[in-house]
């Protein structure tokens, strides 16, 4: 059985590597999968699906190079997913639905001694 959560819409960022790849509409269903066990229901996996909407060009490129993106939504959450099709369908993989990104931590500033 599936358990809706929310629905997630606005605009985002498209990163790949880090670096912004362009800007797309989205529309995300968040359900929650839940299973029975000694009588209860439990909660099980989260699932994240729905679609981008964007240039084709750029729909296009996320589709055939077959790896991962990182979508930064208005809420300041990330989505790491698969762009399924030029329609833009998109699933989740590696961290899925997120509320941090590791980022490189920038080198400590350095005050320069006045002797």
């Amino acid at each position: 059985m599936l358990r809706h959560l929310e629905t997630i819409t606005g605009r985002g960022a498209v990163l790949r590597k880090g670096r912004s790849r362009g800007r797309v509409a989205y529309r995300l269903t968040v359900h929650r999968e839940m299973a029975r066990a000694d009588g209860q229901w439990r909660e099980r996996r989260l699932i994240v699906a729905g679609r981008i909407d964007g240039e084709a060009e750029l729909l296009w490129d996320l589709v055939h190079m077959g790896r991962a993106i990182v979508l930064e939504l208005e809420d300041g959450r990330f989505f790491e997913c698969l762009v399924k099709d030029v329609g833009g369908k998109v699933v989740a993989t590696g961290l899925g639905l997120h509320a941090a990104r590791w980022r490189r931590k920038a080198a400590p500033h350095r005050v320069a001694d006045a002797s």
